[in-house]
Order: structure tokens, then C-alpha cells, then sequence
């Protein structure tokens, strides 16, 4: 039996998206992990928002990042949970100055009150 994968907040996983429908974004592609470690330690599950190098328009809750010596931004909108076997490969970790601004921005964009 293999070890269990130790999953990270705020690291940054090559990820399997699978197209379901419309807009929502997929491939595989770097994601970072949003959720807790106590959630990404005892869940099947973890929580991700992908990040897309593709040009697009300046929409102003997307992040601009430059990540692994590319340009891209991070896709706030795009947050969903994802089974841990989609998880790959760590690329790295975001530093905590970038996971304040997306929790910022998740703040807006979820219309949390607290």
C-alpha cells in the first residue's frame, strides 16, 4: 500500500482538470491549494484555484503572477475541490503576500460578511 500524498496550502501542484461544462477551465495545470492542512491531511478532497498563462482580458479579480518564470494570472472564480489523485507533481509555493491577496479577492468574490 503507498503512502498517502501530502498536500500543502498555499502550494502550488500540477492539477488534472477535467472540462465539464461552458467556461469552466481545464487541462492540467498548475493549481494552487487553498485549502487547510488539516482538511488537505484527513480529506479525499482538496480545495485548488487554478492558474492559466492563456492572454486574456483585464478582469479585475484575476491575479497577475509571475510563477515558475512565467507570466500568468490566478483565477479566483475558477476555486473548486478536487479529488487528491487529480494532484500531481509540486511546482513550488506561492509566498504569503500572494495568498493574502487571493483571500482577499475570495472575500469579494464569495460576499463573505466576517
Amino acid at each position: 500500500m503507498s503512502k498517502p500524498k501530502v498536500i500543502k496550502y498555499r502550494s502550488v501542484y500540477w492539477v488534472k482538470l477535467k472540462k465539464e461544462v461552458g467556461t469552466e477551465i481545464y487541462k492540467t495545470r498548475p493549481c494552487v491549494v487553498m485549502s487547510n492542512d488539516w482538511q488537505n491531511t484527513l480529506g479525499k478532497r482538496v480545495v485548488i484555484i487554478p492558474f492559466t498563462t492563456t492572454p486574456m482580458p483585464d478582469i479585475p479579480f484575476h491575479i497577475p503572477i509571475e510563477f515558475d518564470g512565467k507570466e500568468g494570472k490566478i483565477l479566483p472564480e475558477q476555486i473548486r475541490s478536487v479529488d487528491k489523485k487529480r494532484v500531481g507533481e509540486i511546482i513550488g509555493e506561492l509566498p504569503e503576500e500572494v495568498m493574502l491577496e487571493i483571500e482577499k479577492m475570495l472575500h469579494l468574490l464569495l460576499n463573505f460578511k466576517c
